[in-house]
């Protein structure tokens, strides 16, 4: 049960940091994992590290384009997809966003010191690994701190 509760309410805090630009954290999550790829990415391989439909991401990406904070460039000559990456004014939002997630868990975390915090992400990032085994190796590899800190 405390999981569950905890996971509810991180989120609710998370979501109240972010609600001044009208995001929530799950929706911010794709600027997350752009934000460490180099060069972009194709459209499904976004869609599966943030482990949402196709469709969903979609919705946010059109979001994002039309903010300017994303980007659509063609892939290669021959092939008809194209990459989502971060221009620099997406980089300097993204900062945005995770400078105010960082105050956030400033708050939500004000009483767990540095061993205890790290204690805790190793033991997500196991679970995390331990959930994934048998899926796409690029999502396998991608650590919890990555989504966790972005």
């Amino acid at each position: 049960m405390t999981l569950p509760l905890l996971t509810r309410l991180y989120r609710r805090g998370t979501d109240e940091a972010l609600k001044e630009y009208g995001l929530s954290k799950m929706a911010a999550l794709p600027l997350d994992v752009l934000a460490q790829a180099d060069g972009g990415l194709r459209h499904g391989a976004l869609a599966e590290l943030v482990n949402i439909e196709g469709p969903a991401l979609l919705r946010f990406v059109d979001r994002f384009v039309a903010a300017g904070h994303v980007e659509r460039v063609d892939a290669e000559k021959d092939h008809p997809s194209k990459f989502i990456l971060l221009p620099v004014s997406g980089r300097a939002f993204h900062e945005q966003l995770r400078a105010r997630l960082a105050e956030a868990r400033s708050i939500l975390l004000k009483a767990v010191n540095d061993r205890e915090l790290g204690v805790a992400v190793k033991l997500l990032e196991t679970v995390l690994q331990n959930t994934l085994k048998g899926r796409d190796r690029r999502t396998q590899e991608m650590p919890l701190r990555a989504r966790a800190e972005s």
